[in-house]
C-alpha cells in the first residue's frame, strides 16, 4: 500500500474520531447522528464507511481511541 495513502487514511480516520470525541462528550452517543460528526470532521459519508462498518463499530473505535493512553 502507498505510504502516503495510508497516512492520509489514518488522518481521516483520526479526524472522524476527534470530531466524535468532541461532539459526543457534550451530547452523548445516542443523541449524535453520523451527519453531524461528518460535517464537523469535513469528510464525506463514504470516508466514514471506509473506516467503520457502522455507528456501533465507530463507538467501539471511539472507546479504544479514548483509552489508548491508559494502556501504556
Amino acid at each position: 500500500m502507498n505510504k502516503t495513502l495510508s497516512l492520509n487514511n489514518s488522518g481521516t480516520r483520526q479526524g472522524i474520531l476527534d470530531a466524535g470525541h468532541r461532539i459526543m462528550a457534550a451530547k452523548g452517543f445516542s443523541a449524535v447522528g453520523l451527519n453531524e460528526i461528518l460535517t464537523v470532521a469535513s469528510v464525506p459519508k463514504s470516508s466514514f464507511y471506509n473506516d467503520f462498518s457502522s455507528k456501533d463499530a465507530f463507538g467501539e473505535a471511539l472507546l479504544d481511541d479514548y483509552f489508548a493512553d491508559y494502556r501504556l
